[in-house]
């Protein structure tokens, strides 16, 4: 003789989605690291006028992150790399180049903070001249852009890097206590 199944009597929906008070923080606890540490890319879109055969300015793109080795936490990075076309952009040098991005940058609340050098974000800065390098910082935010700018090869171009690094909401957080940890400790 087969087996019965007992008659199970179908649950009102209120019981079957109650979920126990552990777990739903467990969950909020999960999601809000997630939020955290989501990444956060700085983007610049910073307007350069198109090649004169149609090519856009910026050709490149790259994001990831970069560790820090005291830290439990990352910075995202973002690399963009073009090309300036002495004909249509109107750089003749370096120097012409980084008085453009100064400007564009300046007017938006960034601030010179000197030349780059061995940074591992911007690999250029180890082979390059200080002058070929620049570093810019928003003051009471821990972003930066990192710009190199040098003469391609045997041509009258220039090439064009520009990084940004924008770090976790975690290491912001951390940041600002130990910015404000030292505050009290000077005083």
């Amino acid at each position: 003789m087969a087996r019965r199944i007992p008659f199970i009597p179908a649950l009102p929906l209120t019981l079957t989605l109650r979920i126990g008070p552990w777990r739903l923080g467990a969950l909020a606890a999960a999601a809000l690291v997630a939020w955290l540490a989501w990444p956060n890319y700085l983007v610049l879109r910073i307007p350069m006028a198109p090649h004169s055969g149609g090519t856009p300015f910026w050709v490149e793109w790259q994001t990831g992150r970069h560790d820090y080795y005291d830290a439990w936490s990352v910075a995202f990075v973002r690399r963009q790399t073009g090309m300036t076309e002495p004909e249509v952009h109107g750089f003749r040098t370096p120097g012409d180049a980084f008085a453009h991005f100064d400007r564009w940058l300046t007017e938006r609340g960034w601030r010179h903070g000197g030349h780059v050098e061995f940074s591992a974000i911007l690999p250029e800065s180890r082979f390059l001249a200080r002058e070929l390098t620049r570093r810019y910082y928003r003051p009471g935010s821990y972003e930066e852009v990192l710009l190199a700018i040098w003469v391609r090869g045997d041509s009258d171009w220039l090439n064009v890097v520009l990084v940004t690094s924008r770090p976790t909401l975690i290491e912001k957080i951390r940041r600002t206590g130990e910015r404000k940890k030292e505050s009290e400790e000077s005083e």
